[in-house]
């Protein structure tokens, strides 16, 4: 959520700042000026609320045992499942290409997710800073493996 907060803030700065040459429409205007905080903003809002639920299905378990967890994570499943299919449909409406204006931004909340980490990247190889979290969010991918492999073991003790 921060780094949503912290795209559409400086976006707005900028567009308030920044002349920029006429567009035939929002959509056009976002792709050629704003195109790596607009889709920042849409995916850190998104991944955020993913957050939340995962936390939503976490809490129970932890207060309530296994049953009232299982429970609450197929309700928040479904909730997350039902809201990704409402950002896809509203991704793909016109196949992610606005009329008239050539912009295209995507077909669903993966590729638009692919198209985003590579924008991100792109802009990484500019400056140190975005370069190091770019490394390291690829290094705490060992730490995680690491966390996963051991959660994964004490549920198969369990089992046995």
């Amino acid at each position: 959520e921060v780094i949503a907060i912290t795209y559409s803030t400086v976006a707005i700065n900028k567009i308030a700042e920044l002349d920029a040459v006429l567009s035939e429409g929002v959509a056009q205007f976002i792709g050629n000026y704003h195109l790596l905080p607009w889709l920042g903003t849409n995916i850190h809002f998104l991944l955020g609320l993913f957050g939340f639920g995962l936390l939503a299905i976490s809490k129970p378990y932890f207060l309530y045992g296994r049953n009232a967890g299982n429970v609450v994570a197929c309700w928040a499943t479904a909730a997350m499942m039902f809201c990704v299919s409402i950002v896809n449909k509203g991704i793909s409406m016109g196949h992610g290409t606005i009329d008239n204006t050539g912009a295209r931004f995507s077909d669903n909340l993966f590729s638009l997710t692919i198209k985003y980490a590579h924008l991100v990247w792109s802009y990484a190889q500019r400056g140190p800073l975005a370069y190091v979290a770019c490394v390291l969010l690829g290094l705490s991918i060992v730490p995680l493996k690491s966390v996963i492999d051991d959660v994964l073991e004490e549920q198969k003790a369990k089992e046995m």
